[in-house]
């Protein structure tokens, strides 16, 4: 039996975020690269997290991901400790608070929120799904969900609250809540938007305005955005090649290491490998849904959906700000992007989806009573 369960594991769900990792720690080191000087210690501290995160994959992939249904209100509490603490002793980098110290090394909290989200959405969509109780699961999972959006967007953090904002919707697809309630839910906000407008930070309303005139400020807050198309374009079909992108060498591009580091991609790989990226990512969002399709299990399969939707939004947000289709969010793109917390939490995650590919796989007739079987399976059974 435990030989056929082992069967049941994607390698993609391993050797997708690696190869994605190790192109990441190829293209930081080329955004980074300052000739005559040291290397970026960024380059290190990726490669080094990406051997930790392939370990963290490992050990909650081992782990069978029902043990997390009994303790969701654990995580749940320890999220929102998370963010208080942040609140009130994070550091403060960039303009936001969203850090916090840990041995010398700062990480984000609410990176790893998400993954606490998702548990606890999961257990009590699951739940409610069981016993048709679809609106009362909708509005506890509102109810869950509103804390975190408020302490994160405190910090503020506008792109990480609409992670997860997005990731509650693909959940609650699943679950089988009636579509009117989500369209509904959608609609509110538009409904509500010069309210809304009202409470945005101001850095919030000017990537909104840059978004829809990005010429208006073309030396400041519009500077990035039009660089990013620049190189993108300037690549070709089959880019600069590493390390000689002149957009990125030359330091004309931002935040190329981070948030900006698909236009490195673009110019530096081209095309043709910008699009590789992209199957790539497609491919391991397929593999994620293939783990919805592999288990009876509804808590199993929330999971891995919410896994795929959270991933799913983030390579859509940061390849859209890149190429000028979505406002400036400051979402990193996933395992290629520069930050340690991001790229842990990205493949712990995964290793939940690969828990389900492994504990909640199951034949048609794993739970039927041995007199219910067909004979030749109630012949193997018996032997």
């Amino acid at each position: 039996m435990e030989e056929r369960r082992w069967r049941n594991l994607d390698p993609w769900l391993l050797l997708l975020p690696v190869g994605l990792s190790g192109l990441g720690v190829a293209m930081i080191l080329s955004a980074t690269n300052v000739p005559g000087a040291e290397l970026a210690p960024e380059v290190g501290a990726h490669a080094v997290a990406t051997l930790i995160g392939v370990v963290l994959l490992v050990a909650v992939t081992l782990i069978d991901y029902r043990w997390w249904r009994s303790l969701w209100w654990i995580a749940y509490l320890l999220a929102i400790a998370f963010l208080v603490f942040v609140i009130v002793s994070g550091e403060t980098r960039y303009g936001a608070q969203r850090w916090v110290g840990i041995a010398g090394i700062p990480f984000q909290p609410s990176e790893f929120v998400k993954l606490a989200c998702i548990i606890a959405l999961a257990r009590i969509l699951a739940d409610h799904a069981r016993d048709g109780r679809h609106f009362r699961g909708f509005a506890l999972s509102l109810i869950l969900l509103a804390p975190l959006l408020l302490l994160i967007y405190q910090q503020p953090d506008l792109a990480t609250a609409l992670v997860l904002v997005a990731t509650w919707l693909g959940m609650t697809l699943v679950a089988g809540v009636p579509l009117w309630m989500l369209i509904a839910s959608l609609l509110a906000p538009v409904v509500a938007w010069p309210l809304i407008w009202r409470f945005l930070r101001d850095y919030m309303r000017q990537r909104i305005m840059l978004f829809l005139s990005p010429d208006s400020d073309p030396l400041g807050a519009g500077y990035n955005m039009i660089q990013a198309r620049i190189s993108i374009g300037s690549g070709g079909w089959w880019g600069r090649g590493l390390g000689e992108g002149t957009q990125t060498q030359l330091s004309f591009l931002r935040v190329r290491h981070t948030d900006f580091i698909f236009a490195v991609v673009g110019e530096e790989l081209g095309f043709f490998g910008a699009v590789g990226v992209l199957v790539a990512y497609a491919w391991l969002i397929l593999r994620c849904l293939a783990a919805v399709t592999s288990t009876t299990d509804v808590f199993g399969r929330l999971l891995a959906t919410g896994v795929a939707t959270m991933l799913l939004f983030e390579i859509f947000v940061n390849v859209g700000v890149n190429l000028g289709l979505v406002p400036v969010a400051g979402i990193p793109l996933p395992f290629l992007s520069y930050g340690r917390s991001a790229l842990l939490a990205n493949f712990l995650a995964l290793g939940l989806v690969q828990s389900v590919r492994l504990y909640g796989h199951r034949r048609r007739y794993d739970f039927a009573p041995t007199a219910q079987l067909p004979l030749a399976a109630r012949l193997r059974r018996a032997g």
